[in-house]
């Protein structure tokens, strides 16, 4: 099954936050798992390397035959042949297209001299220079050299991340490394005191290395590692995989079935493209849960369609940014899906790593909300293996030559420094890879989160207000984000830095975390004027209000869906005492948690347009509660283009004019009238607010009709039915 691609940055729960969790009962891993020595059988792992030069064959063959030979009698805790470990790890290389000669050498002698089958001498007249530098970078200590366990651990890390600064591929070495090893952690939990031996690796796995591998925008490996990790980290695994199993096997025929028609659609249509049904990896819904604070089987309830994911690489004479644009339009019109949004468009700007797509979001009829990814081959390449992707068609030494990432040169400083015990190297290490340092006027340093903005910057230090924001000498937006090294000056302003509204736009967690502490202190009075505030800038998207919305009939059963689906969230904040029992009824209490800052607002917003939208075409489809709707516009000052303007803003929020027509006289105003056919009063006020808007700084007298409840005729004039009208408002 091919996975999916998703890029947010999460933190996991602080390490000694699932230390206490976790070791209640250890041991009821080994009792779920039900394991056993005799859980293990094993064949012989043959090398694959079919794909690799001749020269470089040669060399691997010759290498496995000295290491065979060395290793005969070898075997590994969980009783299967030495030899196999490495040469998984070098197939496991090849599969991803690595082609590295040194890194597929090392691959296979990477633990030769820790264990002794062979010294650096040997490895260097047998591989060669490069291969010796990375397989004495894996290489630990001996416990000979240091018998004290913290210490000898402490020296191993600081080694291997002084190794790592110096040869990226290194980190990749031990990526792959881990990822095999994971093998034989079950058996752990069949030796007595070993039982939490799994659980102290996992912590290692999603700490370090996928915390690394995540940095170096290595998706692939990341979500892998962290996998194999959250079968031991995640307390509630038994639970969730069966939620996950079950989200996978919802609908997936349907989804196949749309996949293979978009896949007909491309091909008559001359579009040369791969296109897939995707499934998301538990880990990414585990991110994605934990950004969200709700459980698995409450987000995939909410989102039955979340794990699925189709996705769509054009190749061949098609690879280009414009046949991205082009396949997509072909999907959207092809019926196989009713199109929704973009929620993320990169093409022609990467993102962090060099990630490139776009991405889109469609309804399948009956079944839910599915995203679709757009993007090239050499793109997809990138998406997949980020600064590894570099490497992957020539030598990583070429191929990263000019790749120094900051935060591992940061890293290494530190470590360097000594006097770092091996848990606080662990704990230091997310610390810095997920952070930038950024700067005050008079050089204070500030460290925030590798994505943050201004705002985060400003409520980092302890701003209570914003007005002018300057970066590096320069006005910016509030939204501006920051990159290592930038200068920073925030003016005090009138505008209020603790307010939900802010959720929009910061992302760095701690900054949000003093968002949500601040506002709890405000009374309840505040907090839902706040709410109100929070959810008219997401709900302005759509030329709506929350006031327009909490009363409408026409959405009710989205509202009692989305409060029965976050009613674990509302106990628990009533448990906090956060809010209280009398303060919980109905839309309030939606309005009350995005004042608290509790609410995920654009997620509540997109969720409501996709409900909203559904019963309009159900209304439309049985002709329900037909309305004719007019508006005459007088306009000053007549501009070029005014009208296209207006219709592509309609158009946003679905509005298809019915009739329409204009007059421009020659002292240079115009008349203009449209008519519609709407099916909802909430359109209605959407088409009103849109005018007010839009028309609002640009000289122009807007007078609003209506025609209540009466079947518009199909040749009937425009100027007529604004006769027929009953004029409820001037503007």
């Amino acid at each position: 099954m091919v996975i999916s691609v998703t890029r947010t940055i999460t933190r996991f729960p602080a390490v000694s936050e699932g230390l206490r969790r976790y070791q209640a009962d250890v041991c009821c891993r080994a009792r779920h798992q039900q394991v056993s020595p005799s859980s293990f059988s094993f064949m012989e792992e043959k090398l694959n390397t079919r794909s690799l030069t001749k020269e470089t064959q040669k060399k691997v063959w010759r290498l496995n035959r000295l290491l065979t030979a060395r290793m005969h009698d070898r075997l590994r805790m969980s009783g299967e042949s030495e030899i196999n470990h490495p040469r998984r790890i070098l197939n496991m290389m090849v599969a991803d297209s690595i082609r590295d000669e040194a890194l597929l050498l090392a691959a296979l002698a990477h633990d030769a001299i820790e264990d002794g089958y062979m010294n650096a001498d040997e490895i260097e007249a047998c591989c060669g220079v490069e291969a010796r530098r990375l397989v004495e970078g894996e290489t630990k200590l001996s416990n000979k050299i240091e018998r004290e366990p913290d210490v000898r651990e402490a020296k191993n890390l600081t080694n291997w991340i002084v190794a790592a600064h110096a040869e990226l591929r290194v980190p990749v070495l031990k990526a792959y490394d881990n990822l095999d090893n994971w093998r034989d952690k079950p058996i752990f939990l069949t030796i007595s005191g070993k039982e939490g031996k799994p659980y102290e690796h996992a912590l290692e796995t999603l700490f370090t290395y996928a915390l690394m591998m995540d940095a170096f925008g290595c998706w692939w490996l990341r979500v892998r590692l962290e996998d194999e990790a959250l079968v031991y980290y995640d307390r509630d695994y038994s639970k969730n995989i069966k939620a996950y199993r079950a989200a996978v096997n919802y609908g997936y025929r349907r989804v196949e079935g749309v996949v293979e028609g978009i896949r007909q659609v491309l091909a008559a249509n001359n579009i040369e493209a791969t296109v897939t049904h995707q499934v998301r990896h538990y880990s990414e819904v585990f991110r994605k849960c934990q950004k969200r604070d709700v459980s698995m089987e409450a987000l995939l309830k909410a989102l039955p369609l979340y794990l699925h994911y189709i996705s769509i690489v054009l190749e061949g004479k098609s690879e280009s940014l414009v046949a991205c644009h082009t396949a997509r339009g072909v999907v959207d019109v092809s019926g196989q899906i009713t199109p929704r949004t973009v929620d993320l468009n990169n093409l022609s700007e990467a993102r962090q790593h060099g990630y490139r797509a776009l991405h889109t979001r469609g309804v399948i009829p009956r079944l839910g909300e599915i995203m679709i990814g757009y993007t090239t081959a050499s793109f997809d390449r990138v998406n997949r293996f980020g600064l590894i992707a570099q490497g992957i068609d020539f030598k990583f030494c070429q191929g990263w030559a000019e790749q120094d990432p900051v935060w591992l040169a940061r890293l290494h400083d530190v470590v360097r420094r000594g006097g770092l015990t091996a848990e606080e190297i662990r704990q230091t290490i997310p610390k810095i890879v997920f952070s930038i340092p950024v700067f005050s006027p008079s050089g204070e340093e500030t460290r925030v989160s590798a994505d943050a903005t201004v705002i985060d910057y400003a409520i980092m230090t302890d701003h209570d207000s914003i007005g002018r924001v300057f970066v590096n000498g320069e006005a910016v937006a509030y939204s501006q984000q920051l990159v290592h090294g930038d200068i920073v000056t925030v003016e005090a302003g009138e505008q209020p830095l603790y307010h939900p509204v802010w959720l929009l736009v910061v992302h760095d967690p701690a900054a949000a975390a003093k968002i949500r502490s601040c506002v709890r202190d405000r009374s309840l009075r505040e907090l839902m004027s706040m709410g109100e505030e929070a959810l008219n800038a997401v709900l302005s998207q759509l030329y709506l209000t929350w006031n327009d919305i909490k009363d409408s009939t026409q959405i009710a059963r989205f509202f009692r869906s989305f409060l029965s689906n976050n009613q674990a969230q509302f106990l628990a904040l009533i448990r906090q005492n956060v809010i209280h029992r009398s303060d919980i009824y109905g839309v309030r209490l939606i309005q009350l948690l995005a004042g608290l800052g509790e609410l995920d607002i654009e997620r509540f917003a997109r969720k409501f347009r996709l409900i909203y939208e559904q019963d309009l075409l159900e209304r439309v489809e049985h002709h329900r509660n037909k309305i004719g709707f007019a508006i005459e516009a007088l306009v000053y000052n007549d501009a070029p283009g005014l009208q296209a303007q207006i219709e592509q803003g309609l158009a946003t929020i679905g509005v298809s004019i019915f009739k329409n027509s204009n007059y421009v006289k020659p002292d240079g105003t115009a008349r203009l009238a449209y008519v519609f056919r709407i099916h909802s009063n909430l359109q209605r006020v959407q088409i009103k607010r849109h005018f007010e808007q839009f028309l609002k700084d640009k000289g122009v007298i807007v007078r609003l009709l209506k025609i209540d409840g009466e079947e518009l005729e199909k040749d009937e004039p425009c100027e007529r039915c604004l006769e027929r009208g009953v004029e409820i408002s001037m503007l």
